[in-house]
């Protein structure tokens, strides 16, 4: 009923710049998860609720701010470089 589906990659392919982005950003995002109840056990003696709330909004308008702003260079680049469309992940 169901066919398996092979993903053949070449090692051109896999070395792509796209895909070591993308290969970078799932092990980041892993090893950051992974910090989660190291910290909030670290923070329920120093600080409360609210300041444990109001620091993870802080730190995540700085994350996506820095974030925002390197998208909308690397998008200005990349137009100016080649006539293609929006870059994946940005805007």
């Amino acid at each position: 009923m169901f066919t398996s589906l092979r993903l053949k990659l070449t090692q051109q392919q896999l070395l792509a710049t796209e895909t070591m982005w993308a290969i970078a950003a799932l092990v980041g995002g892993m090893f950051v998860i992974s910090f989660g109840p190291i910290f909030i056990r670290l923070g329920e003696g120093e600080l409360g609720p609210n300041a444990t709330i109001f620091n993870r909004f802080w730190l995540a308008t700085v994350v996506f701010g820095l974030w925002n702003i390197l998208c909308d260079s690397f998008t200005a680049n990349h137009r100016r470089a080649t006539s293609e469309g929006p870059v994946a992940g940005c805007h």
